[in-house]
């Protein structure tokens, strides 16, 4: 049997496929990637470890057998990867011998290389999720990633807090709202369609790896729209030919908008390129240790003040502003490196900030119409 494609394509097609596999697996043949025809067509499978998630995407052949004649296969795909990552483009022929063990015989424009496929009739894979009594919605692709992936970067490092370790979609007949939080820092987002807006199922939250976030990022680009599938247990992503299912976080997440104030009495507004050059000024003689900063209003001035004592340094700079009604001699402490990450999830030029006390958690919201990001800060305490 001989297969025949576009060097690039294929590592384009592998790549993905790398995103959910895992290398030195106790299961050789769940280091491979399945290539399977259906309907005319041909998919390359990748699995997870304990079968948790797994990716299917379209890949086109330059030339293959009569589909009658041909068989499932399994390609090491770490090792093909080296393979390709050396080759300029061009088209590689794969002539495999089934009848032999399935040793291979890879053949391009300066050599070939002799390995062994498997036989993909011993390949593991997961039952797609039936559509019966499962959530069913669907959302564009650029929506779903870029929420997901600034839900990831709020959520814990740790596995410790398992469910604190997801990022979040939580679907009702509204639409879906993405979260992300280590206690520290919140990320909210809330992507409205409109009633109805289930295709399926009942409202619930979806609890997504955050591993798996880059592979769903792979999967859709541009402005594809991609229909998610959840059972309680695994979670099911379409988009065009391709798909992805993985395994959810089990548990239910905290009451998230609890811990968002609704009432915070003063208001700064800033240009986010403002803020972030600020921070990043004050920052630099910020305590290693704490990376504490101090914000400060002063006759009508608002200053970012960062102190090390113990290498002697301080600085003291100063925030241009659009709009202000802190009051006189206000303070309030916040950590540098956690203000400077969430800024990058605030969409648009202009940043609102909004104060309580020094110990009530800051929020910073997005002034771009038809947006409702907010990302929630905790303070620091200061003297």
């Amino acid at each position: 049997m001989k297969l025949s494609i576009q060097s690039k394509n294929f590592a384009n097609a592998l790549t993905a496929i790398s995103k959910v596999i895992e290398k030195k697996s106790v299961m050789p043949i769940t280091e491979c990637a399945l290539i399977t025809n259906r309907n005319g067509k041909y998919y390359a499978t990748g699995v997870g470890a304990n079968q948790e998630h797994q990716l299917t995407v379209e890949i086109r052949f330059v030339e293959v057998p009569m589909s009658n004649k041909y068989v499932p296969v399994c390609i090491p795909v770490f090792k093909m990867l080296e393979i390709l990552s050396l080759l300029p483009p061009q088209i590689v022929d794969m002539e495999i011998d089934e009848q032999n063990g399935f040793k291979t015989t890879i053949k391009f424009q300066s050599g070939e290389i002799t390995m062994m496929f498997y036989d993909g009739m011993l390949f593991p894979t997961i039952s797609p999720i039936q559509e019966d009594d499962a959530l069913i919605f669907s959302l564009p692709s650029d929506v779903m990633t870029s929420n997901l992936k600034a839900a990831a970067d709020n959520a814990v490092e740790e596995d410790i807090r398992v469910v604190m370790n997801a990022a979040v979609m939580d679907v009702s007949q509204e639409g879906v709202t993405f979260v992300g939080s280590d206690s520290h820092k919140l990320y909210r987002s809330e992507w409205h369609h409109g009633m109805p807006y289930l295709e399926g199922g009942k409202p619930a939250q979806v609890l997504v790896q955050k591993k798996m976030i880059n592979a769903m990022a792979m999967l859709a680009s541009g402005d594809d729209i991609v229909t998610l599938k959840y059972n309680g247990r695994n979670v099911q992503m379409e988009c065009g030919e391709n798909t992805l299912i993985s395994r959810t976080i089990e548990g239910r997440y905290p009451n998230y908008n609890s811990v968002i104030p609704k009432d915070n009495p003063y208001t700064l507004k800033v240009k986010a390129k403002e803020l972030a050059h600020a921070l990043r000024l004050a920052s630099l003689t910020s305590s290693e240790a704490s990376k504490l900063i101090r914000m400060e209003y002063k006759h009508g001035k608002v200053f970012f003040v960062a102190e090390d004592f113990e290498f002697a340094r301080d600085s003291r700079i100063e925030l241009n502003y659009e709009e202000c009604n802190l009051p006189e001699y206000y303070k309030i402490g916040f950590k540098s490196t956690i203000m400077q990450g969430v800024i990058d999830n605030i969409p648009g030029e202009d940043i609102n900030i909004t104060f309580g006390d020094k110990s009530r958690s800051i929020l910073l919201k997005s002034t771009e119409p038809n947006t409702d990001v907010l990302q929630l800060v905790m303070p620091m305490h200061i003297d």
